[in-house]
Formats: structure tokens, C-alpha cells, sequence
């Protein structure tokens, strides 16, 4: 679950710049608010943030009172945007300089930021507006970091560096405070030493300057595991991180001021400082191994090249990652759990489906299962998947109906860097390829869009993939298995699915029979799953038996399973099952029998059984991210029901789409049934509309925060 932190500082421009900052590196770990004391009121999830950063020691004792008692907080250190540092090397030294900021903590803190620098041959004057704020004489030069608008006037020339972004030991104490991976760091160092390197060579003849730099990229590039090499127009050496020396065998002393292509011999230098271009991703052999090269041109004001930035990663270390990566995926959860033996039941049609699919298991061909919603289409993929050959590989699923067209695209395919507006820098690889040499299982596939499907016929066809934004193909060595509860063949012939594609995937087709077509098994799968619930063995009175066996089940097994979890939720002891321990939608219309057609209280479930069961459903929502959108749902039903009036499902979507955001017609009724199950929402006869039931009062009290933000 994501950490969440709270930025707070004075004008907009700051806020907004440090928030894409963090989301920029830390938006996979943490949600990131901010709160501009200029304009804002704190944000609506300011009590609950698990970190509060100001912007200065003097913002944070002017919000202290405002924070949550035991508040965890930290004081950014800032650092100075180097891609303006330029303009301040044209100012002579002694030239008098105002270095304007929101008051004196922060002109004074950037003066300090500009002096370490190298600029401390400049004598600069902090000023901040305010009362008694005065220009010293003759000072006609004022440097600002993003407040131009604070700047006296009079001046002759202003000097904006930009708004001033968190520095690297801030990242370090925010990965620390919030435990986020150490890796991330590698990331963002990355960044602060590209642009100190290139600041660097492009200006090695100001020795004032270059001293302090190399200080400070020496520090930093140290620390870095990658070998970085930068070289000057010539090819030759300006600097050398320790990885590299050992990589190339070459100590700094013997290495600084030798051209790189004396330890590279097979790649072109000169060429590349010549044109500017960049080195994507060359293979290499150097002594008895391969190592990959990539470098980023430094590129002067004047557009030519001045050098290059070289990074070195040995093939053996890329491997190694790689499989570090996939077994982090597998302990995330891109594994199948399930195999044959966990398919349940003896009637013909599941025994022909299992024999069937275990044949179809043997061959890497696509597979399409068909079936109604909750008849354990996944439960089959996962088992076709673990009795295939690339059982050790990953197993990674998508449900189309749980999200929007345009972000099932960026999760299949992935997306280059700057993409699109959010995309995480450095881009993103998609399912396909976290699924390579192993099997991907597409769910719902009748809700793809005709672009996501069009994309799918030509990975399907060409067995590779191109990112969103890319321009490079990848090869994938993937098993796909597709799904689906509605008629493809009729979506065919309204031109809702594209036929070539449907050909593509009912390769191997098999037919997931629905609970109503294999009755003989219900008593059997209900036992199965009492087992594994409680523990226990239920006693089914035979009224209740002929019941379950005669009832429709147009939730089929998913709906089975909550039956069952409310019945070892509500029992007492080892006592006989009978009708009255079904859930209340069960017993007022859900099948035949004479206790079916008479409405009757629900029951009234002991405290212990209570909260088991909302601890069962909270536990099951948030595995499937449905928490905020149950309490949300909740609430409206809530207010309604106080209100005297349902609420009808069309209206409950129109709310959530106004409110919440995109919201399918399929989710939103996959979540009521699954309230209705667990008996927090009734949703009547006829035209009477949805209401809260006691129980949905008690699951949406729970919630807690959640609960208070809805309502």
C-alpha cells in the first residue's frame, strides 16, 4: 500500500514544482498533496499523510500547530536547478547581487546553495519583501529561484534559476522515513549526476567552479554501482567513477586524460562526439567478456557536442538483475497458485473440461474459455499454465472490464519515457513482456477496445511488442489463454469484435460449464469449501440440500463460495444448516421451496460471527481495490435509505461517474451483487430501488476514515 506525504510551502509555484518533483521518483511508492499557504487550505487528507516536509524551518514552526500531534516531519534541503546555473557565470567577480526569497530563512539558505556552487566570488545580499525591506545602494543585479515576482523594482537585470528542487539527501531521509526500495535512489542519483557532469565538462576552463563540481560529482558518482566514464570532444577522460576503474582495469591516475576508445576498441568515439548522438544500448565484448555501452551527448549552448557520458553495465550484471526482477514478480504475485487437483467436482462435464484442457496444456497454442462470470475460468488458466511446460515461467493476468481502454493499452504494451503526461520516468515494460517465456491470460476480452484489439492481432501474429510512445519492437515468447462470459461470435457479427482477431484466440476453445449445468457437484463444492473456511464439516438438513441442488446460482461458484462463508459465519456450534442460515436475497426469492417465497427478518448474527464476516468482505475488496468505491457506494445508499427512497443501479453509475471518475457498468454490478451476498445491501422488488441494510451500516462504520470521506 502507498505511503502518502504532504509538501508544504508558501507560493504555488513551489508547491507545484516540488510535487511533480516526488511523484516524478517516488510516485510508484508514495501519493504526494501539497499545501500552498498562499492560496490553499490544507489538503482533505491532511490529518492521515505519514510524512509532512516543509519548505523551510520557518514554515514548518508556523504550521506546527496545524499538524497532527506526532506528526512526522522533515525540513527540505534545496538545491539550485544547474540547467540555469549558466547565467550566473557571466557576472564578474565582486559583483554585488540581491538574492531575493520569501523571507530570510529562504534567501539566506539559497544564498549558501549558490556559494557551494563556487560562486562565492560574488558578493550576494539576501532581501525578502516585508516591512523595513530595503535595496542596498548601487545594487542593480537580483538573482531569484522562481519568486520573479518579489524582485524590487529598479533592477536592471534578473537572473531566474527556476524554483528550487529538493536535494539528494532529502530523498535519501524521505526513502528512509517512508521505507521505500534503496534501488530508487539509484534513479534519482542518476539524474543529479547527469547534470552535474554535463555542467562540468561544458565548463572545465572556470576552475572555480569546476573544483567545487568535481567535489560534489566525486561524492555523488562514488556511490553509484554503475561504471560512468565521462570523456571530453577529443574522446579523452575527464572523470572516472571507481566501478569503471575496476571494470576497465584503468586507476583514475593512469586513466584521466587517456582517450576511452583505448580500453573500447570497437566503438567509434569520435563519430558520435561528431554527430551528437547518443550510444543506445551497444553490446560489446571487452576482454573475455560483453558489456553494455550507452552515452548521453553533452550538448553546449550553441547546440554542438562537448562530450559524453558513458555508461558501462556488464552483460553477466543485466542478467542477473533480470532474474532478480522475475523473481520479484513471482513473489508479487505473478504466479499461478492453482492447478488441476484444485478444480472440484465428478460430473461429466467438468471430469471432459479437465481432461480436455490438460491435453490442451501440452501445446503452446492460444486458448479460449467460455463461460458465465464465477465459473472459474481463472481457476482453469492457472491450472493450464502449471501443467504446461512453462510452468517456472510468470503467469500474469488482465481483467478488460476493471479498467479504462486507454490504460489497458499502457499495461499490455508499456510506454517509453514522456509518453504521456504521469508516465514514470524511464518508461514502463507491459504485461506482455513481464510475462515473457511464460503465459498471460487475458479476462473479459469481449470488453477490449477495437484499438487494444487491434494491437492484440498483431502481437498475436508477430509475437512481438512495441511501447506505447516507442519506436523499438521486442521480441515475446508468451502463452496467451483468453476469457470470456459474452457471446464473441454475436459480437463478431455486430461488428463489436473483430473476427480475425476472435479466430486467433478460439484456437483451443473450452466451455467452462455453468453450476446449474453440473448440480450434482453443489453439495460436494460445498463441502470443499466449508473445509476450507472453518475447517469443519457442515450437517445440510435435507430441505436446505434440495435447495441449494434446485436453486439457479446465476453467481455460479463465486456466488457458491460467499453462500458458504456466510453460513460458517452465522452458525453456532456444530448445528444443523437450514434454511435459516442463508443469506436474506436467498430466502426471499433466490429459488424454489415454500420458505423461498416468504420474506423474513435477517438473521441476527452474533458479534464474533459479525465481525468475521466484514473482516471476510473488507479483506476480499481490497484485494481487489474496491474498498473506496464500497464506501462510497455505501454512503449514497445510506443517505438515500435515511431519505426514505431507493436508489436504482443506473443512477448509483451516474453518481460514481460524476464523482469518482471512469466506473464500468460491469464493475459497478459485480460489486452490489457482492454486497447483496454478504447481505449490506438490499436491493428490493420491482421499482423500489437499493437500500442499506443493517449490516452494510455497520461494514461502511469499519471503514473508518474512508467511511467519513464519502459521507
Amino acid at each position: 500500500m502507498k505511503k502518502s506525504l504532504c509538501f508544504i510551502g508558501y507560493n504555488i509555484s513551489t508547491c507545484s514544482h516540488i510535487r511533480q518533483q516526488l511523484e516524478h521518483y517516488l510516485g510508484a511508492y508514495v501519493d504526494t498533496s501539497t499545501w500552498c499557504l498562499a492560496s490553499e487550505e490544507p489538503p482533505a487528507f491532511f490529518s492521515s499523510c505519514d510524512l509532512y516536509i516543509a519548505s523551510s524551518h520557518t514554515m514548518l514552526e508556523r504550521v506546527r500547530t496545524a499538524l497532527p500531534e506526532g506528526a512526522s516531519t522533515l525540513v527540505a534541503d534545496r538545491t539550485i536547478n544547474t540547467d540555469n546555473l549558466d547565467l550566473l557565470l557571466d557576472l564578474a567577480p565582486g559583483t554585488r547581487v540581491l538574492v531575493v526569497g520569501t523571507s530570510a530563512e529562504t534567501a539566506d539558505q539559497a544564498i549558501d546553495t549558490i556559494k557551494k556552487f563556487g560562486f562565492d566570488y560574488l558578493e550576494l545580499l539576501p532581501f525578502h519583501p516585508g516591512e523595513g525591506a530595503s535595496v542596498p545602494e548601487g545594487v542593480r543585479k537580483a538573482v531569484t529561484m522562481g519568486n520573479a515576482h518579489l524582485v524590487p523594482e529598479g533592477m536592471e537585470e534578473c537572473i531566474n534559476l527556476g524554483v528550487r528542487g529538493i536535494d539528494l539527501s532529502t530523498y535519501m531521509q524521505v526513502a528512509y522515513r517512508l521505507s521505500i526500495p534503496v534501488e530508487v535512489l539509484n534513479a534519482i542519483s542518476y539524474d543529479y549526476v547527469e547534470a552535474l557532469l554535463k555542467l562540468s565538462v561544458r565548463r572545465q576552463h572556470i576552475l572555480r567552479l569546476n573544483k567545487t563540481l568535481t567535489r560534489n560529482m566525486e561524492v555523488i558518482v562514488d556511490t553509484i554501482d554503475e561504471a560512468i566514464v565521462a570523456i571530453n570532444r577529443e574522446g579523452m577522460i575527464t572523470l572516472i567513477n571507481p566501478a569503471a576503474e575496476l571494470l576497465l582495469g584503468a586507476p583514475a591516475r593512469e586513466a584521466a586524460g587517456a582517450p576511452l576508445g583505448r580500453y573500447l576498441t570497437e566503438i567509434d568515439f569520435a563519430a558520435h562526439l561528431g554527430r551528437g548522438e547518443p550510444i543506445r544500448d551497444d553490446i560489446r565484448r571487452y576482454k573475455d567478456a560483453h558489456v553494455i555501452v550507452s552515452g548521453t551527448p553533452i550538448v553546449d549552448d550553441d547546440g554542438s557536442c562537448s562530450g559524453l557520458v558513458v555508461m558501462l553495465r556488464p552483460t553477466a550484471e543485466v542478467e542477473a538483475l533480470e532474474t532478480k526482477v522475475r523473481r520479484e514478480l513471482k513473489r508479487r504475485g505473478n504466479v499461478a497458485r492453482y492447478t488441476f487437483a484444485d478444480v472440484i467436482g465428478e460430473s461429466p462435464l467438468v471430469r471432459d473440461g479437465i481432461a480436455l484442457a490438460r491435453r490442451f496444456a501440452a501445446t503452446d497454442m492460444t486458448i479460449l474459455l467460455e463461460g458465465e462470470s464465477g465459473t472459474g475460468k481463472e481457476l482453469f488458466a492457472q491450472a493450464i499454465h502449471n501443467a504446461s511446460q512453462r510452468r517456472n515461467g510468470p503467469f500474469v493476468a488482465l481483467n478488460f472490464a476493471a479498467l479504462p481502454g486507454e490504460l489497458a493499452e499502457s499495461e499490455l504494451f508499456g510506454y517509453e519515457h514522456g509518453a504521456f503526461t504521469g508516465a514514470k520516468s524511464g518508461g514502463k515494460p507491459g504485461l506482455f513482456e513481464t510475462a515473457h517465456q511464460g503465459t498471460i491470460f487475458l479476462d473479459e476480452i469481449g470488453d477490449a477496445t477495437p484499438d487494444v484489439q487491434k494491437k492484440l492481432l498483431r502481437v498475436l501474429e508477430e509475437r512481438e511488442v512495441r511501447r506505447v510512445g516507442g519506436n523499438t519492437v521486442t521480441p515475446i515468447d508468451v502463452r496467451v489463454i483468453a476469457a470470456t462470459n459474452v457471446d464473441l461470435p454475436a459480437l463478431v457479427k455486430d461488428h463489436r469484435f473483430r473476427g480475425d482477431l476472435f479466430y486467433r484466440l478460439c484456437a483451443l476453445p473450452i466451455v467452462v460449464p455453468p453450476l446449474r449445468e453440473r448440480r450434482d457437484d453443489i453439495l460436494l463444492l460445498i463441502q470443499a469449501f466449508a473445509e476450507r473456511f472453518s475447517g469443519v464439516a457442515l450437517r445440510i438438513e435435507p430441505p436446505l440440500a434440495d435447495f441449494l441442488r434446485n436453486y439457479e446460482w446465476p453467481g455460479n461458484i463465486r456466488e457458491l463460495q460467499n453462500v458458504v462463508k456466510y453460513i460458517c459465519s452465522v452458525r453456532v456450534g456444530d448445528e444443523p444448516v437450514t434454511i435459516r442460515h442463508l443469506q436474506p436475497y436467498l430466502v426471499r426469492g433466490g429459488g424454489p421451496g415454500a420458505a423461498a417465497t416468504q420474506p423474513r427478518p435477517e438473521p441476527r448474527l452474533e458479534p464474533a460471527a459479525k465481525g468475521r464476516e466484514l473482516e471476510a468482505l473488507h479483506e476480499e475488496l481490497e484485494e481487489r481495490g474496491l474498498v473506496p468505491t464500497a464506501a462510497f457506494l455505501l454512503a449514497e445508499l445510506r443517505r438515500s435509505t435515511r431519505a426514505n427512497r431507493g436508489l436504482g443501479r443506473s443512477s448509483i453509475l451516474r453518481t460514481l461517474r460524476e464523482k469518482r471518475g471512469a466506473t464500468s457498468e460491469y464493475g459497478l454490478r459485480n460489486l452490489l451483487k457482492r454486497l447483496e451476498e454478504a447481505g449490506c445491501v438490499d436491493t428490493g422488488v420491482t421499482r423500489q430501488g437499493m437500500r442499506i441494510t443493517a449490516l452494510g451500516e455497520d461494514f461502511l462504520e469499519s471503514l473508518g476514515d474512508l467511511a467519513a470521506q464519502a459521507c
